[in-house]
């Protein structure tokens, strides 16, 4: 077992708590959900550009 998934999920959760609580510095009244959902969606960019980063190598 490599540890490529270990690594995308520490990403995953570090971007999720970055956006969640810039969004929360920037604007404290945001909706709940709306900043939830923000933090989602960032993550599961990030996790597909650090696995596309992560795999690159391999594809060529």
């Amino acid at each position: 077992m490599t540890i490529t998934p270990v690594i995308l999920v520490l990403f995953a959760l570090v971007s999720y708590f970055f956006i969640y609580f810039m969004c929360k510095v920037i604007n404290p009244q945001a909706p709940k959900e709306y900043v939830m959902w923000a933090g989602v969606c960032f993550a599961i960019l990030t996790v597909m550009l650090c696995s596309l980063l992560l795999l690159l190598p391999q594809l060529v």
